[in-house]
């Protein structure tokens, strides 16, 4: 009966994984995660998009890598200790994005997550967010791995 009661609160809540470029919060779904890892050795590839770091081996699996700083249309910086690549799964394939900082897992009611207001969605650093989770002071801005992952 508490499981029940348990799994009644939660429904309508979503898990979202944090993470940090430069000084600012995103986050994205935590159901596409498979995995965090620390910054691997990157094999570039030739002629590839900008925004693609490269590959790496992660235990025998050939993962592709994205500057998601790049991706965002950030500027580049250098790696730090805090620097990490997460792995998430979309469509039966692993890629790696590297991001600042990880963050925490945060969780939103549906009522807190809202479209983009429609001017920020013409914004080229806010064209792949699928909207922004808001708790009082907090919001997040919640990226859209499809459009991500989309090379167009």
């Amino acid at each position: 009966m508490e499981k029940e009661s348990e799994s009644r609160r939660n429904s309508g809540r979503g898990e979202f994984l944090s993470f940090f470029l430069g000084g600012e919060e995103f986050a994205f779904s935590l159901r596409e995660v498979k995995e965090i890892v620390e910054m691997l050795e990157i094999t570039p590839v030739p002629k590839a998009e900008n925004f693609v770091a490269g590959l790496i081996n992660l235990r025998g699996a050939i993962v592709p890598v994205i500057f998601l700083r790049k991706r965002l249309g950030l500027s580049e910086v250098e790696p730090t200790k805090d620097t990490v690549i997460i792995i998430v799964e979309k469509e039966k394939r692993l890629v790696g994005l590297i991001v600042d900082r990880i963050g925490e897992v945060l969780r939103f009611a549906k009522e807190e997550i809202t479209s983009l207001p429609p001017v920020f969605e013409s914004q080229i650093d806010l064209a792949y967010c699928q909207g922004i989770a808001k708790r009082e002071e907090h919001q997040v801005p919640l990226i859209n791995l499809e459009k991500i992952l989309t090379v167009s």
